[in-house]
């Protein structure tokens, strides 16, 4: 076979490929409608966070803060949670009267737990008989500041119990600072120069309180639009059912590679750290992200470091019962189900079922 043979024969196979996948396309958008989007943006009412010299990230203190997600003209939700005086998500200021169990539930985002409406971990005491629980959940946070926080307040709240709810993401994550500028919120690595962190895109703007709804929805629709322009692997992943289901397949099969990704070395120590101060008191969950559980496996190994630090481990994936329908489907957070599912969840470690 010549060239010229072999280039129109693989020209004619290129060209029904993509009709066949413009024909499967365009039969889901006559279906299904089109694809709903996959990428949004965030708003909290500022000032979200405050950081000391001495101190870890913690929320604003003593505030009512206000937290959306949206895409366009979409809104998947709109909530508030208060904080306390130590800058906590709680209503009730801390410390609280001791009981036989003082336990620290500290996590990031997950832990935080405003996104569904009414944070969870405050309302898990009502599950869990003679203990007194405190939320230690900070959006962005990773092992580090995990055990930065618990060594900042541990004392001070009597605790004699932790578990620390983690997620694949939190691995990687270095200690941040958090920058107000222009209207958004920087998360910061504290080895990063601040003109340098700035050049960098964050899709998470802050409201000073006086936007009106169709102001909030206007820059909801720019700055989508503008955090759009990505690359055409993403895109299709994104705007087109075919892209999606590419997208999926090739998520599970990389799912059992990034299982043996090795965790950072950070984050790894953070954990050594907490054993070692805290001993058989500290118990490490690994809750699944929404790709994870349509995977059907975590992309990161983090039974095996809890294994090798002599941890105790709990997996949420398997524990939890977690769908694809309990997180919402364009912010990467659980819903109100999703974190009812994991509050029962974790009562019923607490409670030793």
């Amino acid at each position: 076979m010549n060239f010229k043979k072999f280039f129109q024969n693989g020209s004619l196979i290129l060209i029904f490929c993509l009709l066949g996948l413009g024909m499967v396309e365009g039969g889901a958008r006559f279906l299904l409608g089109p694809p709903p989007q996959t990428s949004g943006v965030l708003f909290f009412s500022a000032p979200v966070f405050s950081h000391g010299e001495n101190s870890t990230v913690r929320f604003s203190s003593d505030s009512i803060i206000r937290a959306l997600s949206m895409s366009g003209d979409h809104t998947e939700f709109d909530v508030q949670f208060k904080t306390n005086n130590f800058g906590l998500i709680d209503e009730r200021a801390y410390p609280l009267p001791p009981k036989s169990r003082n336990i620290a539930i500290v996590g990031d985002s997950f832990t935080a737990g405003y996104h569904g409406g009414k944070p969870w971990v405050p309302r898990l005491e009502q599950k869990v008989s003679d203990a007194r629980i405190y939320n230690l959940g900070i959006t962005g946070a990773g092992f580090v500041q995990f055990d930065q926080l618990l060594s900042e307040v541990g004392e001070s709240l009597s605790i004699n119990e932790t578990l620390v709810i983690a997620i694949s993401s939190d691995v990687g994550r270095k200690p941040w600072r958090p920058i107000e500028s222009d209207g958004r919120l920087f998360f910061c690595a504290l080895t990063t120069q601040t003109d340098f962190c700035l050049k960098k895109k964050s899709s998470v703007y802050l409201l000073d309180g006086t936007e009106t709804d169709d102001q909030i929805q206007a820059a909801a629709r720019k700055h989508t639009r503008s955090n759009q322009k990505i690359s055409l692997r993403r895109y299709l992943s994104r705007h087109t059912y075919v892209g999606r289901l590419f997208h999926s397949r090739t998520w599970k099969r990389r799912s059992k590679k990034l299982d043996a990704e090795p965790i950072a070395d950070i984050s790894i120590d953070a954990l050594r750290r907490m054993k070692q101060r805290l001993g058989d008191s500290v118990t490490l969950m690994h809750i699944p992200e929404r790709r994870e559980v349509q995977a059907g496996g975590y992309s990161a190994d983090l039974k095996t470091v809890a294994r090798d630090l002599g941890l105790k481990f709990v997996d949420g994936l398997t524990l939890c019962k977690l769908t694809p329908d309990d997180y919402y489907k364009i912010d990467s957070h659980p819903n109100r189900n999703g974190y009812d599912k994991i509050k029962n969840c974790v009562a019923g470690i607490l409670n030793g079922v």
